[in-house]
């Protein structure tokens, strides 16, 4: 049987990443974003716009890269949350990837090996 702890327990380590991103919602202009974690199997971000849970969108992000720079990809996810944040000034949302592309799964475990 599922309960709301299992739910909240995540497949993957996150680390910590701070950047900005532009989250891509169905229909609107892109929203600026700050990113706050990331795992290979999402990120969380900050926003200034509250999603629906389950809603899929895409993500440009720019995940640094070692030992430096950056690569920009483009992430498909699913909102698993979006919660208002007093101490962020914004949502939080946690994002499930979905079907990330080698490039982009690549850049992930590369910033996650640091």
């Amino acid at each position: 049987m599922n309960t709301p702890a299992d739910k909240d327990k995540r497949q993957h380590e996150r680390l910590p990443m701070r950047s900005s991103a532009q989250l891509l919602l169905p229909g609107a202009p892109p929203v600026v974003v700050r990113t706050s974690d990331i795992s290979l199997g999402g990120l969380g971000v900050v926003a200034s716009a509250n999603p629906p849970e389950k809603l899929e969108v895409r993500l440009r992000v720019a995940i640094p890269l070692r030992p430096t720079g950056h690569q920009v990809v483009e992430l498909r996810a699913r909102v698993q949350h979006s919660v208002f944040s007093r101490r962020d000034d914004g949502f939080r949302i946690g994002l499930a990837l979905l079907s990330p592309s080698p490039e982009a799964l690549s850049a992930i475990v590369n910033y996650l090996n640091k």
